[in-house]
């Protein structure tokens, strides 16, 4: 257990309660967060998950500029300035194009760290460096089905962490799995308040 793991695992849980709630600073927090695991995972030789963290640098900055955009949109507006709508995957083909880019990542992943590195759990944490790169453009341009992708990742890191010795951080995983299930919650109750002041104003 290091200070910056903990420091970093307050920020987490910081951005990830932001994010249930909708507000558009969940953004620059978690922003932090990524910065001091790209420290982390190098030190416990976990180079995917580092490697994730350093492309979530970008994402963190264009999830921020996305949600931005949505909460100036006056027809997507809410009470608070800070919340942005939810959106829906428009079709449910499109979990087919998901699944197929999730299994192709997880392989090049895996297959890169077996092959040039001595990471440790080099395929589920390939599956976590895949899984996280497709729910974070999700969760970018605010679709609802961002949040079981999540459920996935949680329940795999937690694992992957604990037998890394990654204590603090698989226990704040184990909390994210509760709030990624309270998010899908939140944000499906968001979603039908917005169709009901839809069906309301027609």
């Amino acid at each position: 257990m290091s200070t910056l793991e903990i420091i970093a695992a307050l920020f987490g849980l910081a951005c990830v309660w932001l994010t249930i709630v909708r507000n558009v600073w969940s953004w620059p927090t978690g922003l932090v967060q990524v910065l001091l695991l790209i420290v982390v995972f190098w030190q416990a030789k976990l180079y995917a998950d580092m490697f994730l963290q350093v492309v979530f640098v970008a994402f963190q900055v264009y999830g921020w500029w996305q949600w931005n955009i949505s909460v100036r949109d006056s027809k997507e507006s809410f009470p608070s300035r800070f919340e942005v709508a939810v959106r829906t995957l428009p079709k449910p083909v499109w979990w087919l194009g998901i699944l197929a880019a999730i299994t192709l990542l997880t392989a090049l992943f895996s297959s890169s760290l077996i092959y040039w590195t001595d990471a440790q759990y080099p395929i589920a944490d390939s599956f976590i460096a895949a899984t996280s790169l497709v729910a974070q453009t999700l969760l970018a341009k605010r679709f609802i089905e961002n949040w079981p992708l999540w459920i996935a990742i949680d329940s795999v890191a937690i694992f992957v962490f604990w037998g890394r010795g990654l204590y603090p951080t698989a226990i704040l995983y184990g909390v994210f799995w509760g709030m990624a299930m309270m998010g899908w919650m939140e944000w499906a109750r968001s979603q039908r308040q917005q169709y009901e002041a839809r069906t309301d104003s027609r």
